[in-house]
């Protein structure tokens, strides 16, 4: 615990634990962390082995792919591949079972919350998010200007939508990508909240992650310089006025 609390993230290395673990404590231990992980906001990613047999073969074998989506069943916020695209004779047909493996597992996981319960006024408003995208159906979770705090929130909540982040640079964007359904963009934040929003929706409107008349979520903190907070929500539907 007191290592995670020290980083920005996990990586539950299966090839490495079961170095040092006996070869049946692997399954118990990566459950374990990924959970640890997800209670201090940490993101998680899972390794080593994922598609091995695809070093070699175009297909996976069937434990492969449960192995993967057991992955998702547990948490993670990510899957790396290693050997099967770094020396593997076909490493974009691996790439793209992931990303098969993935797409049809996720839908089908109804993500507990793992945000910690305290008073704070950023951890009502993340589960008020949460509450109410249900409630209305979102189509996705807006968050148009943020350092990161909140988008790590709002994906604690696994919200089961896609969460649109607007951030500041290059560097918050790469950290974000590893958090759960969340697609930072740059944007800039001298142009206000509401032009900052409108940019966020017509880059969602372009991906195909929302179309006109969907409803959806506006969140993050006021004001904007401040860094850090998360106090506020706003619906709207895609098309009408800011």
């Amino acid at each position: 615990l007191e290592i995670i609390e020290q980083s920005d993230g996990v990586m539950v290395a299966r090839g490495d634990l079961g170095i040092t673990l006996p070869i049946e404590r692997v399954p118990v231990i990566q459950k374990y962390l990924i959970q640890l992980a997800r209670e201090q906001r940490r993101f998680v990613i899972t390794a080593t082995q994922m598609l091995e047999s695809m070093t070699q073969a175009a297909r996976p074998t069937r434990a492969e792919a449960t192995d993967v989506a057991n992955a998702v069943y547990d948490g993670t916020d990510a899957v790396m591949l290693s050997g099967e695209t770094a020396i593997g004779r076909h490493p974009s047909t691996v790439v793209e079972t992931m990303r098969r493996i993935l797409t049809a597992t996720e839908p089908s996981v109804k993500f507990p919350s793992m945000e910690r319960i305290d008073e704070s006024v950023d951890s009502a408003v993340s589960r008020a998010v949460k509450q109410l995208a249900d409630e209305l159906e979102a189509k996705a979770i807006l968050a148009p200007i943020s350092s990161g705090s909140t988008a790590l929130r709002l994906s604690r909540q696994r919200m089961g939508v896609p969460i649109l982040v607007g951030t500041l640079n290059d560097t918050l964007a790469r950290r974000m990508v590893f958090y759960q359904s969340v697609f930072p963009m740059i944007v800039d934040p001298e142009l206000g909240l509401k032009k900052t929003s409108e940019c966020v929706i017509q880059n969602a409107l372009d991906a195909g992650y929302i179309t006109n008349g969907d409803r959806v979520l506006l969140s993050g903190g006021l004001p904007v310089e401040k860094a850090g907070t998360t106090n506020f929500i706003r619906a709207l539907t895609v098309g009408d006025e800011i």
